[in-house]
């Protein structure tokens, strides 16, 4: 993830070894909040919504993924193995979610866009 990327505003397209990824049909949920659009991977288009930015390890990118139901809304982390496109919800719903970055077996996150309210998940 670079810096200055955050739910807000991050790149729309990246390119990890031989993957290329995209984020389409960008929209904010609300009025300057987090911006949610379409996946492709290699020009596969992926099934649902997801926010950015990104961080990846290996042959896996970690995103937050959006759900909006009449009862609740929010981002689930979600993980999506490049290789088979496979996606794994890895945590409930959450208002936010700000990735941060990755150290051995766990994914740091924030909750909250001014990244004051840490969280994590154990990933294998």
């Amino acid at each position: 993830m670079n810096y200055f990327e955050n739910p807000i505003q991050f790149l729309e397209e990246k390119q990890i070894g031989e993957y290329k990824i995209e984020y389409f049909h960008l929209m904010e949920i609300c009025q300057g909040g987090p911006e949610v659009g379409n996946l492709a991977i290699n020009n596969n288009q992926m099934k649902g919504r997801y926010g950015g930015p990104f961080v990846f390890k290996e042959n896996d990118i970690y995103i937050p993924a959006y759900f909006n139901s009449l009862f609740k809304s929010g981002f689930k982390l979600a993980k999506i193995n490049l290789v088979s496109l496979k996606v794994e919800y890895l945590s409930n719903i959450k208002p936010l979610i700000f990735l941060d970055k990755i150290v051995e077996n766990r994914i740091y996150f924030f909750k909250d866009i001014d990244k004051n309210n840490m969280e994590y998940c154990d990933i294998f």
